[in-house]
């Protein structure tokens, strides 16, 4: 079973800025994982270098962060968030996650249903966009009687905690 935490790693009570370190545990492969805030009280804030907490954003690069066959780790990530007022606000991290057996499964399930029901005998003139010559495509079109193609798998939803950040200012004694 999957599980999402996240705990403070950098940052204080007389600063906007914080760093959050996300522990993700899973079985198998991530296709995708994309991650945002959830303010649960007080001022919203920003994630990501300005990003607003409902935007979401992937924290890992392709080209520094998978393996050999292009498998991206999550296990492991950090969020830069900064509060935009002073105050306490409580966060938590929501990361959406989709596993790549059930894209591979989508793919197989899309392409015997697009070999079934589509029918590409027709075809159409379309310039190349690299040439400019015209080139003969097929046409496809839905047969009749056809079931809906297969659904894209959705996303599983995984939350942290609540993460409780500070930001005020000390006074003189």
């Amino acid at each position: 079973m999957a599980d999402l935490k996240a705990k403070l790693i950098k940052g204080d009570k007389f600063s906007a800025e914080d760093v959050i370190e996300l522990q993700f545990t899973y079985e198998g492969k991530v296709h995708s994982c994309v991650n945002h805030i959830e303010v649960v009280s007080g001022d919203t804030v920003t994630h990501g270098g300005g990003a607003t907490a409902e935007t979401r954003l992937h924290y890992k690069s392709a080209d520094t962060d998978a393996d050999s066959d292009g498998v991206i780790d999550y296990s492991s990530m950090q969020m830069h968030i900064k509060q935009t007022q002073k105050g306490t606000t409580v966060v938590k991290v929501v990361s959406e996650v989709v596993l790549k057996d059930d894209v591979d499964k989508y793919d197989a399930e899309y392409k015997t249903w697009h070999d079934t029901w589509m029918d590409g005998s027709d075809t159409e003139e379309v310039a190349n966009e690299e040439t400019g010559l015209l080139e003969e495509r097929p046409l496809y079109s839905v047969k009749e009687g056809a079931p809906d193609s297969p659904a894209y798998p959705s996303a599983t939803v995984y939350k942290s905690g609540n993460i409780t950040l500070e930001w005020s200012d000390d006074t003189f004694v």
